[in-house]
């Protein structure tokens, strides 16, 4: 007998944060499409002003923008005691796995990325308990990513 959690898209309040108008308008529509309750930011600074007003089940952000990197988001909202799981996305090949890990990202999405990779990987992080212990990570700490 196999059981499958269950995660209903109409109680999850999303956050997607990207300057790219084009990116960010288009994983709006795509998680709006699949249930979900979505709001956007341009920039990790209207991010951080939008989870003061609203309470987030997860977020998906770029890692390089103007004004407050994805990493700097991260690092940003962990001091502040928000905890909900953050999935970071970049174009850029290059991007260090251990890095976005080590942040406290609860996953990587590669961009450009398609409707079943964007839905997939959000309910899968949505589905799946999230355990973060507050600087329990030092390397992340030395680093200045949390």
């Amino acid at each position: 007998m196999s059981s499958s959690f269950h995660v209903d898209p109409a109680a999850s309040k999303l956050l997607v944060v990207d300057d790219d108008a084009l990116v960010r308008r288009a994983a709006v529509m795509i998680l709006r499409r699949a249930g979900f309750q979505v709001y956007q930011a341009e920039d990790g600074l209207t991010a951080l002003s939008l989870t003061l007003q609203h309470s987030f089940a997860l977020a998906v952000s770029d890692i390089q923008m103007p004004v407050i990197d994805g990493f700097s988001l991260v690092r940003s909202l962990r001091k502040s005691g928000n905890y909900f799981p953050i999935i970071l996305m970049s174009g850029n090949v290059n991007v260090d796995y251990g890095a976005v890990q080590l942040a406290g990202a609860a996953g990587f999405l590669p961009k450009p990325f398609s409707s079943e990779e964007l839905v997939g990987i959000v309910r899968s992080t949505l589905a799946r308990p999230v355990t973060i212990v507050p600087g329990a990570n030092p390397d992340a700490r030395k680093k200045g990513w949390v």
